[in-house]
């Protein structure tokens, strides 16, 4: 494969070097945070109430979250494209894929087969432990939710994916040239950065979960299959399944009583990601499923 064609030698088209990653990581952050401030301003100035209240009341009220989220989104993408615009002197659209091209088709294929191998691991589990799974679902409050939830999901997978998996991913790689080992250190950085200290023992899990998303986007070019994944995964995380603690007030299929063995957790994940390769990169292709790079 020629380097105009790889989704990780496609820096070469732009301008690197370490100073320019710190300068769009500065003016990418750099961005975000003057536009919270901004924010913070005008809901100061128009309903008198602190920035710090707001996002206590946002805890409680899923529409104000989903604003927020959408605000921050929205000025994290821009911070990304002016970084990658005007810093990197290349087309933005690179970080989807090679040629500057998005398969919105491929979002929804990465999202179905996603659904399709969780739940069928998830119904094991249930068989094997019911016990664990509490039924709390709630027709009248989850369906409201339903649509905030997708929304919510569909643009943290985005920002989640362009950000840490496409501009860190390629960034790194135009120093170290060799994919495996960016991969291990994109996925180390990831799951240091959002590790869970009530639950220090997933940090394995989570690595795995990285280093797989890492794998997809190398394996398959381009990163829309990895956001249709990573969409189905936030969604059914709010939704169907609940989180074992959170901040926010959610309402879900199901409530897990406790956390699950580590060891069988993991075998479950090995288990997702193996299904979900298999079923995007051999069945597909066995089917015809087109390919574009």
């Amino acid at each position: 494969m020629s380097s105009q064609n790889s989704f990780l030698n496609i820096t070469q088209q732009g301008k690197n070097g370490w100073l320019r990653y710190l300068l769009g990581i500065i003016t990418i952050f750099g961005i975000v945070l003057l536009s919270l401030l901004a924010y913070g301003y005008i809901i100061y100035y128009f309903f008198d109430m602190p920035i710090k209240e707001l996002f206590l009341l946002s805890e409680k009220d899923p529409i104000l979250l989903l604003f927020i989220f959408t605000l921050y989104s929205f000025s994290l993408v821009t911070g990304i494209y002016i970084a990658i615009e005007k810093i990197h002197k290349r087309k933005f659209k690179t970080l989807f894929s090679p040629r500057g091209t998005i398969d919105w088709l491929r979002i929804v294929r990465g999202s179905v087969l996603w659904l399709s191998t969780y739940f069928a691991t998830w119904i094991l589990l249930y068989i094997i432990n019911p016990t664990r799974y509490q039924l709390v679902f709630n027709i009248s409050e989850w369906i409201p939710l339903a649509f905030i939830y997708l929304i919510s999901s569909i643009l943290g997978s985005f920002v989640k994916i362009l950000f840490l998996y496409s501009y860190l991913l390629q960034g790194i790689y135009s120093f170290i040239r060799n994919r495996g080992l960016t991969a291990i250190i994109l996925s180390t950085v990831i799951t240091t950065l959002s590790i869970d200290l009530e639950y220090p023992e997933y940090w394995i899990t989570n690595f795995i979960f990285a280093l797989f998303f890492t794998l997809i986007i190398i394996k398959d070019n381009r990163i829309e299959l990895a956001i249709g994944m990573n969409i189905s995964n936030l969604f059914l995380h709010n939704s169907f399944l609940a989180p074992l603690k959170s901040n926010f007030v959610f309402s879900a299929v199901f409530k897990a009583n406790g956390a699950s063995n580590i060891f069988f957790y993991f075998i479950v994940c090995i288990i997702r990601f193996s299904l979900f390769y298999f079923l995007s990169f051999h069945v597909s292709k066995k089917r015809g499923l087109p390919n574009v790079n």
